[in-house]
Protein backbone atom coordinates (compact mmCIF):
# COMPACT_ATOMS: atom_id res chain seq x y z
CA UNK A 1 0.00 0.00 0.00
CA UNK A 2 1.82 3.40 -1.13
CA UNK A 3 2.09 6.07 1.48
CA UNK A 4 0.80 10.05 0.71
CA UNK A 5 2.55 13.00 2.07
CA UNK A 6 -0.23 14.39 3.89
CA UNK A 7 1.25 17.95 3.07
CA UNK A 8 2.30 17.74 -0.50
CA UNK A 9 0.28 14.66 -1.81
CA UNK A 10 2.60 13.08 -3.34
CA UNK A 11 2.65 9.14 -3.62
CA UNK A 12 5.30 6.93 -2.19
CA UNK A 13 6.53 3.03 -1.61
CA UNK A 14 7.64 3.67 1.86
CA UNK A 15 5.51 5.57 5.04
CA UNK A 16 7.71 8.62 5.77
CA UNK A 17 10.16 8.48 2.85
CA UNK A 18 12.37 11.86 2.90
CA UNK A 19 11.66 14.32 -0.15
CA UNK A 20 10.60 17.45 -0.90
CA UNK A 21 6.86 18.97 -0.73
CA UNK A 22 8.21 21.50 -3.34
CA UNK A 23 6.09 20.63 -6.14
CA UNK A 24 6.34 22.51 -9.94
CA UNK A 25 4.44 22.96 -13.45
CA UNK A 26 6.27 20.40 -15.28
CA UNK A 27 6.07 23.30 -17.99
CA UNK A 28 8.65 24.79 -15.82
CA UNK A 29 11.03 22.02 -16.70
CA UNK A 30 11.54 23.25 -19.88
CA UNK A 31 11.81 27.01 -20.34
CA UNK A 32 15.19 27.79 -21.70
CA UNK A 33 15.80 24.07 -23.05
CA UNK A 34 15.76 23.34 -26.74
CA UNK A 35 11.92 22.27 -28.16
CA UNK A 36 13.87 18.75 -28.94
CA UNK A 37 13.89 18.35 -25.46
CA UNK A 38 10.14 18.80 -24.36
CA UNK A 39 9.32 16.63 -27.20
CA UNK A 40 10.96 13.86 -26.38
CA UNK A 41 9.76 14.49 -22.90
CA UNK A 42 6.20 13.96 -24.25
CA UNK A 43 6.43 11.18 -26.49
CA UNK A 44 8.40 9.26 -23.34
CA UNK A 45 5.32 10.65 -21.24
CA UNK A 46 2.58 9.40 -23.94
CA UNK A 47 4.75 6.00 -23.82
CA UNK A 48 4.86 5.53 -20.05
CA UNK A 49 1.02 6.22 -19.28
CA UNK A 50 -0.03 3.39 -21.92
CA UNK A 51 1.22 0.87 -19.02
CA UNK A 52 -1.74 1.84 -17.43
CA UNK A 53 -2.17 3.44 -13.63
CA UNK A 54 0.74 6.02 -13.70
CA UNK A 55 1.40 8.64 -11.17
CA UNK A 56 3.20 11.63 -13.10
CA UNK A 57 4.80 13.67 -10.23
CA UNK A 58 6.72 16.79 -11.44
CA UNK A 59 9.45 18.30 -8.76
CA UNK A 60 12.30 20.65 -8.69
CA UNK A 61 14.95 18.05 -10.24
CA UNK A 62 12.27 16.38 -12.88
CA UNK A 63 9.20 14.38 -13.38
CA UNK A 64 8.71 11.14 -11.56
CA UNK A 65 6.57 8.64 -12.91
CA UNK A 66 5.74 5.77 -10.45
CA UNK A 67 3.31 2.66 -10.33
CA UNK A 68 3.69 2.54 -7.82
CA UNK A 69 7.23 2.87 -7.03
CA UNK A 70 9.40 5.54 -9.10
CA UNK A 71 10.12 3.17 -12.49
CA UNK A 72 11.58 6.45 -14.31
CA UNK A 73 13.04 9.83 -13.93
CA UNK A 74 12.73 12.45 -16.60
CA UNK A 75 15.67 14.91 -15.99
CA UNK A 76 15.31 17.93 -18.58
CA UNK A 77 18.61 19.16 -19.49
CA UNK A 78 19.49 21.79 -21.58
CA UNK A 79 19.77 20.33 -25.03
CA UNK A 80 19.97 16.88 -26.48
CA UNK A 81 24.28 17.06 -26.90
Amino acid sequence: MPWICPECKRQFKNRNQEHSCVRIDPDDLFVGKDPVVRKTYDKLLKAALKFGDVNVSPVRIGVMLKSPGTFVAIKPKKGMG
